[in-house]
């Protein structure tokens, strides 16, 4: 696995589909936006998926959608069955087998319609056990929203179209403002049920 995995302990890159196949899923997302942007929204709506994980979806800013309205939530299956959870297996034995996903798009554009200073000020955990952030579009112009992860040592990640960072969600990270450009992500959340199920 060392040709094809970057980086350390807990956070990982990798390369997870060609350009090609980022840009047919771009597209495919963007299809969908077409189609959801029209739903009515007051400042904040949510969805909530399967699993109970909500995802906001801002009137005024880039929408986010579940891949399954994209009509992509087959190829996100096969990417968490065939390719995420085997990695996080191998990568992070102490977690359980995972056994759900959730997975959903991020469509963010300069200007930044929800800017914070830095990432510091947008420091999260994500609610999962294993999370993989996956690049499908990044203009040549892209300028700011790297992903930064805090742990032992601070990581700044950038985004490249079929790339993905692999992480476990015991870490925060935040994203950069967009100062520049635009990108689209797609985040697969997965879970494990018998770690959510333990005892604290």
């Amino acid at each position: 696995l060392a040709p094809l995995l970057g980086g350390q302990g807990r956070v990982r890159t990798l390369q997870v589909l060609t350009r090609p196949a980022a840009e047919a899923v771009a597209a495919a997302l963007d299809c969908a936006r077409g189609t959801t942007e029209s739903r009515p929204t007051n400042n904040m709506s949510y969805a909530t998926s399967d699993v109970g994980v909500v995802v906001p979806r801002t009137a005024d800013g880039p929408a986010s959608l579940l891949v399954d309205e994209a009509g992509l939530g087959g190829l996100f299956d096969a990417l968490a069955e065939t390719v995420v959870a085997p990695l996080a297996r191998l990568l992070f034995p102490a977690f359980p087998p995972m056994d759900s996903r959730h997975a959903f798009s991020v469509h963010k554009r300069s200007p930044d319609p929800h800017p914070t200073t830095n990432a510091t000020a947008s420091r999260h955990n994500d609610v999962c056990e294993i999370s993989l952030n996956l690049c499908v579009r990044a203009s040549d112009d892209l300028e700011g929203s790297r992903v930064a992860f805090f742990g032992i040592e601070d990581r700044w990640l950038a985004h490249e179209p079929g790339a993905a960072f692999l992480n476990v969600c015991r870490d925060q990270h935040g994203v950069e403002p967009v100062v520049r450009g635009m990108r689209d992500t797609v985040v697969l959340r997965l879970f494990a049920s018998a770690h959510r199920r333990a005892p604290a």
